[in-house]
Order: C-alpha cells, then sequence, then structure tokens
C-alpha cells in the first residue's frame, strides 16, 4: 500500500514538474512573440506563430489549474470540513 501510494505521488509530481516546466517556457515564448509582433506589425507569420503560442499556454494553464483543483479536493476530502 504504502510503495503504490510513493509511486503514485512521484508520478503525480513528475507530471506536475514537467507542466509547469512546459508552462513556463510557454510563456516566455508567448512574451517573445508578442514583442516581436509589436515591433514589426505587418508579419502574418509572426502573428500566426503568437497565435499558437497563446493556445499552447493556455492549454498547460489549464492542465495545471486542473491538477492543483483535483489536489485540492483530495487534501479537502483527506482532512474533513
Amino acid at each position: 500500500m504504502y510503495s503504490q501510494s510513493l509511486k503514485l505521488w512521484h508520478m503525480l509530481r513528475v507530471f506536475l514538474t514537467t507542466v509547469l516546466w512546459r508552462e513556463v517556457e510557454a510563456r516566455q515564448q508567448m512574451e517573445s512573440l508578442q514583442g516581436l509582433c509589436s515591433l514589426n506589425v505587418g508579419d502574418d507569420n509572426l502573428r500566426n506563430q503568437e497565435k499558437e503560442a497563446i493556445t499552447v499556454f493556455m492549454e498547460l494553464s489549464a492542465a495545471e489549474e486542473a491538477f492543483k483543483k483535483q489536489k485540492s479536493r483530495v487534501n479537502w476530502l483527506a482532512l474533513g470540513d
């Protein structure tokens, strides 16, 4: 039982760390592209890259939020009211 819980905790920690790291990278990419877009207003290729970067960032942010919400729910159930 303890070993199984430890394995699950490790998997969750790796998942969250990976999602958080990818979210940081996506945010940096998005901000970089937004800066380039403000300098090159007419560049459609940059605009498309920016839209894609925003989509990736939003998906990763949603995954992180869902994970934290579920973790909070588990803690609440474990501790009770």
